[in-house]
């Protein structure tokens, strides 16, 4: 930590010098000795100098006057046995390197202090001859300085410091340190790292301070007040408070929170099916075939599996705290739609069976709210386990393969049951199960590139009829998942849930309005709406959602559209009369990098002329574009139809002035960048590049001017991004600030949630 100090001898202690070196432990012997050269420091007791801080490279002088004082470590830990020896030897290693300065060091008095000290003692000694009745004995002394850090011994507790000057241990504080020769100084600063602007006042003070505390209480000891004396309210709040690294190392060093911190750290349990290539090649090894090898290394994974549930089962501290459960089958990472290959349908083999029991044991035992299952069978039994114990509210299903079912229990109509028939009575008891989700108002489903298995994942929203939040996404990068199909219409009600996220979903919006409106008997109950389209969604596309939204949807607030191709501004227009009221509106691309094609959204009119169609949202507070337009021939020969701005014209204040006056936010190179994706895209034209010189701060003034309402605007284009906040002072006058991190800004997130994150995931819900 710090680097050995060579000790030194000085020629006016000679003899001290010869003398062996303490031990760390002998820190009172040694700075109590009167032949040691420190010895003058302490007959000379240097003032404290102007408030300074104390370089990290001396912190461990405060660690020494914690331990002496009895401030810094714990009677239960050996740990900081190591850390007082540590600390005890780098100050008499710093103390040997002390004559050389000693021998040029030239201590002279400050009247100044030396009359305060004066007044001081004549107070304390009036103190003390007051009656002690008169002093409450739940008084606390106030400190002068309320800033100044309280361990520090300093002047505070002035009895035992006057005591120590009386007895001739010290002298009084009130000597100013200066240096005949500073080159002893930089040689020792550079050894222990100290910057040099550090004043020797402060750094002879400082040793001094640590002397003087030595001397005062000879016995190094630990803290008294340690976790175990707090009180349990206080243990639970800042536990309840701290991040969850912070606790599991916090539970880990102190025997004494971990019964407080037990709710904290098994509030998620996370069991995972372990399947490895290597356990498949080793059975193939022992002459099984490649069909007997899978299925044996899916049974020691599933019995695997079925003893970690139950060894967490047996524990009654973690299924009391345990709030999350994650249930992962790894079959659907190493061999992606396994249950149509060889074997067929290892979802449908009897090995199964265990996996699904240990599940509903999960289920029966615990009291969990939110249940996120990848890649298994969702079986009647599941589906009954989830309904009977009435607490999970958000279930989030990835890849997994659920049975047909209805509403109220089994439909023997459909022979795809991933579960084992074993004879009448089972099949009578399967009758029975009740497979609908009434708790769940959280739903979360990732398609794979199972296709098979689509429908009976949109089915799953059926047996939830207090659905209220639906977010759906493509578990994989490969194309887009679809809309439930015409059959499933009746059964799949998307017009009465109030949140809806779709990502990388397919581009045809009629799958979606037709699934709604067949639906929709009244009005419909939609507020929040995000589509993220796999591709470009076309203008009719979005047209027809508008118009769906206008009949059916009239009480949307958040509409967000990534992957919009053209935004006419006769779309912005329909769009204004089919939400009135809409409170956040977003239409942009994807990102570059999740989206290889059709990636530009093209706004073929001047920013002005959607400026002025976003007045007639009467509620608009947040609004995201992207502006990379791309102008007609007519508009070639009218430059001034464009956005060029050469310099922002409106002047907020100078600084802002100042900033945006002379920065473009985008290069000239990136303007003739070569397309990545679809060289048929039409770019903009090189002479037309002058739009980017448009200043976060004046394009939101222009939108703001026509809709007083908007508090922030965001713009995702090709090549940058960026956010601005919008709000009114105290007198009335409009402000705009930059958001620093437009990536990640909590406001923005509120209503145009991550990639792949849902609004209850952003605690909006």
């Amino acid at each position: 930590m710090y680097p050995p100090v060579e000790p030194t001898n000085s020629p006016q202690t000679e003899d001290a010098a010869d003398a062996p070196p303490p031990g760390p432990f002998d820190a009172y012997e040694f700075v109590s000795n009167d032949a040691m050269p420190h010895a003058r420091i302490l007959a000379n007791a240097p003032h404290d100098g102007a408030p300074v801080h104390v370089p990290y490279e001396l912190g461990f002088l405060a660690y020494i006057r914690g331990f002496h004082r009895g401030n810094v470590g714990s009677p239960d830990h050996p740990r900081f046995e190591a850390n007082y020896a540590n600390t005890h030897r780098l100050f008499i290693e710093l103390m040997t390197a002390l004559p050389e300065i000693l021998a040029v060091a030239v201590f002279s008095t400050v009247e100044i202090f030396a009359v305060g000290y004066e007044r001081l003692m004549a107070t304390l000694q009036a103190a003390t001859l007051r009656p002690q009745s008169s002093v409450p004995a739940w008084t606390i002394p106030r400190r002068t300085d309320p800033t100044e850090d309280p361990e520090y011994d300093s002047d505070n507790d002035h009895i035992p410091n006057i005591r120590l000057v009386q007895s001739g241990r010290i002298g009084r504080p009130v000597h100013l340190v200066t240096l005949r020769n500073v080159e002893p100084l930089i040689d020792l600063y550079a050894v222990l790292g100290i910057p040099l602007s550090y004043p020797i006042q402060n750094f002879m003070a400082n040793i001094f301070a640590t002397c003087r505390c030595i001397l005062k209480f000879p016995t190094p000891k630990y803290q008294s007040t340690t976790i175990s004396t707090l009180p349990f309210e206080l243990v639970s709040m800042i536990t309840s408070h701290l991040p969850r690294p912070d606790v599991a190392k916090l539970a880990s060093t102190s025997s004494t929170l971990r019964s407080s911190i037990l709710p904290t750290m098994l509030r998620r349990a996370v069991f995972t099916m372990r399947v490895n290539e290597e356990a498949i090649r080793a059975k193939r090894r022992i002459g099984l075939n490649e069909r007997a090898a899978l299925v044996s290394a899916t049974y020691d994974a599933v019995c695997d599996f079925r003893r970690s549930v139950s060894d967490f089962i047996d524990h009654r501290d973690y299924t009391a705290h345990v709030r999350e459960a994650d249930v992962v089958n790894q079959w659907i990472d190493l061999y992606p739609g396994y249950h149509r290959s060889a074997p067929p349908s290892l979802l449908n083999s009897s090995i199964y069976a265990m996996a699904f029991a240990a599940i509903c044991d999960l289920l029966s035992k615990t009291r969990i709210r939110n249940l996120r299952v990848r890649g298994f069978g969702i079986t009647y039994h599941v589906l009954d386990s989830i309904c009977r114990m009435g607490t999970i509210s958000a279930a989030r299903f990835d890849r997994c393969f659920p049975v047909v079912a209805t509403k109220g229990g089994y439909d023997i109509s459909h022979d795809l049951l991933r579960i084992v028939r074993t004879g009448i009575a089972s099949a009578h008891a399967i009758r029975n199960l009740d497979a609908t989700m009434w708790s769940v108002t959280q739903l979360t489903l990732g398609f794979g590139i199972e296709h098979g298995t689509w429908d009976r994942n949109w089915n799953l929203i059926s047996l939830c009829p207090m659905l209220r939040s639906l977010h759906c996404y493509k578990s994989d990068a490969r194309g887009a998942f679809n809309f439930p199909p015409a059959g499933m219409y009746p059964t799949v009600n998307l017009a009465n849930i109030v949140d809806l996220i779709f990502d990388n979903c397919s581009s045809r919006m009629s799958g979606l309005i037709d699934c709604s409106v067949v639906s929709t008997f009244l009005t419909g109950r939609w507020e929040r709406l995000k589509i993220r389209g796999a591709i470009a969604i076309q203008e009719h596309d979005a047209r027809l959602l508008a118009s769906y939204l206008e009949e059916h949807q009239p009480n949307l607030r958040v509409l967000v559209l990534e992957g919009v191709r053209k935004v006419p501004v006769s779309l912005l227009e329909t769009l204004a009369v089919s939400c009135p009221k809409l409170v956040a509106l977003g239409l942009s691309r994807r990102d570059r990098d999740t989206s290889p094609y059709d990636n530009c959204c093209l706004w073929d009119a001047p920013i002005q002329a959607y400026a002025a169609v976003l007045c007639q949202f009467d509620f608009i507070e947040h609004f995201t574009g992207n502006f990379l337009w791309q102008p007609s021939d007519e508009d070639l020969d009218r430059p001034h139809t464009y956005p060029i701005v050469d310099a922002p014209s409106i002047v907020l204040h100078e600084q802002r002035a100042e900033s945006s006056a002379d920065g473009d936010i985008v290069s000239d190179d990136l303007i003739s960048d070569p397309s990545p994706w679809d060289h048929g895209v039409a770019r903009i034209h090189s002479n037309l590049h002058s739009h980017m010189r448009w200043s976060p701060i004046t394009l939101t003034y222009v939108f703001q001017e026509k809709a007083r309402t908007l508090k922030s605007l965001a713009v995702k284009s090709e090549y940058y991004e960026f956010r601005v906040r919008v709000w009114e002072g105290y007198n009335g006058r409009v402000f705009f600030d930059d958001v620093h991190d437009p990536e990640d800004d909590p406001d923005h997130q509120s209503w145009n949630p991550r990639t792949g994150t849902s609004w209850w995931a952003q605690g909006t819900e």
